[in-house]
């Protein structure tokens, strides 16, 4: 039998479907490839132009991702975690 899951892994659950909504199936996808699973963007794209548009997805997500958890640059001061 499976042990059942902890509070935190079930919040940690949660936060990822709502980051998932937040991004949209692509641009999740993609994060969940480089950032979760540590590919490289040359592994996922064969072209310099789908190479372009995966690091553009990636740096949308990652900005998108910051604004929701409150650590948007906004070009001055970056708050610390």
């Amino acid at each position: 039998m499976r042990e059942a899951l902890t509070e935190q892994q079930i919040r940690a659950g949660q936060e990822l479907k709502r980051c998932r909504e937040i991004l949209g199936i692509k641009a999740y996808d993609i994060m969940s490839k480089v950032a979760g699973q540590g590919y490289a963007i040359g592994e996922l794209a064969k072209s310099h132009r789908e190479r372009t548009t995966l690091a553009d997805y990636l740096k949308d997500g990652l900005d998108e991702m910051a604004r929701n958890w409150g650590y948007e640059n906004r070009g001055t001061q970056r708050k610390s975690a």
